[in-house]
């Protein structure tokens, strides 16, 4: 068998599917189909190191969003005292966010204001598709929630934006027996206009990590043949409103498709460490719990190092229809997720909030 890498990093693919049906008596050979495998199929270097497995997650719905205003959420998080939701619509909304009940209850719409030239204009956000609730950038203290205007389905755009609201700025939630509530205006306390080193990228899932860093997961698809490709990881720096990229996550080939079912559609952040941040991410199918290696919490230079997948496990879910919005539960062993409005043709009023309580591998 003639293995041959050729100009331009072109690969023999005939010989490369030809090392999944030889049993191997040399060992040399089977190493060198090995690495060429990982170039052909996409394997990173690095994955050699990571821990895999798969498993089927048992979901139960513990609630619903209703449909009027919450026709299409892309968007969910977790308040700190684990009580509520926070939720903001896909594109075409205006620039607003909701807060509920854990069952989708006590419905609140908070419309979002910017203050420019010292006058309170609305946010003129372009596609809001992800938030996240965590610890505010300076010099704002306290929590905030983030709305993350990072759509770009033309991969055109030459910024865009993170507005933080203080959570101290809200009202308190209602009480258990309000069914809604009136809207309410809010500031924005913080705004960030980020660009990309590397030319513009569409992406729905963002998470705040701490009080400096955030974190960006692209949305990638071939712009002819509309196949997905692998996500892009990215670092943002609240301080100095830049953003870097530390990785990339071959999301088709963990989940064996290049279709739809593969892109990433939402994430949420769990605990980090010295060396190490775990985050789970939602795709129109499945979800993927990740822990990477990495120094970012401990190492202030920049641009960030490289971050590696230390560890990872597709998670089997009951997926709904168009699933974009997954929020880590108060433990951080289980995650809930919701989808925006099924049905709708069929005048179905209501979206199903689900919980998947544990996350290990069985």
């Amino acid at each position: 068998m003639n293995l041959q890498l050729v100009p331009g990093r072109h690969i023999n693919l005939l010989a490369a599917g030809a090392c999944k049906r030889i049993k191997f008596s040399d060992a040399a050979l089977k190493c060198a189909c090995a690495v060429l495998s990982s170039v052909v199929y996409g394997t990173a270097a690095a994955d050699a190191a990571t821990t895999s497995c798969e498993t089927r997650l048992e979901t139960r719905e513990i609630g619903k969003f209703t449909t009027n205003p919450v026709d299409e959420a892309s968007g969910l998080a977790l308040s700190p005292d684990g009580r509520n939701f926070y939720v903001t619509n896909d594109s075409g909304d205006d620039s607003r966010f909701y807060r509920t009940r854990l069952d989708g209850g006590g419905l609140e719409e908070f419309r979002v204001f910017e203050r420019i030239n010292g006058k309170l204009k609305m946010w003129k956000a372009f596609d809001i598709e992800d938030l996240s609730v965590g610890p505010c950038p300076k010099p704002i203290s306290g929590d905030c929630v983030a709305l993350a205007d990072i759509g770009d389905n033309r991969d055109r755009r030459k910024n865009i934006e993170l507005a933080f609201i203080r959570l101290g700025d809200l009202p308190s939630p209602p009480s258990r027996s309000a069914l809604r509530i009136s809207n309410f205006d809010v500031t924005i306390s913080r705004k960030l206009r980020l660009k990309y080193t590397d030319g513009p990228r569409n992406a729905e899932a963002f998470g705040i990590l701490n009080s400096r860093f955030g974190v960006i997961v692209t949305k990638p698809q071939d712009r002819k043949s509309r196949a997905t490709k692998p996500a892009g990881l990215y670092v943002v720096d609240f301080e100095l409103s830049k953003i870097a990229r530390v990785g990339e996550l071959d999301v088709p080939l963990w989940l064996k498709d290049q279709g739809l079912a593969s892109l990433v559609t939402g994430l949420s952040i769990g605990e980090s460490s010295a060396n190490s941040v775990r985050l789970v991410l939602l795709t129109y199918r499945d979800a993927i719990e990740l822990v990477f290696e990495t120094d970012i919490l401990t190492n202030s230079s920049w641009p960030p190092r490289a971050w590696s997948v230390r560890s990872r496990t597709v998670l089997k879910i009951d997926a709904l229809e168009q699933q974009e919005a997954i929020a880590f539960d108060e433990a951080r062993t289980g995650f809930y997720y919701t989808s925006e409005q099924p049905f709708a043709v069929l005048g179905v009023k209501s979206a199903s909030i689900r919980w998947a309580e544990k996350m290990s591998c069985r």
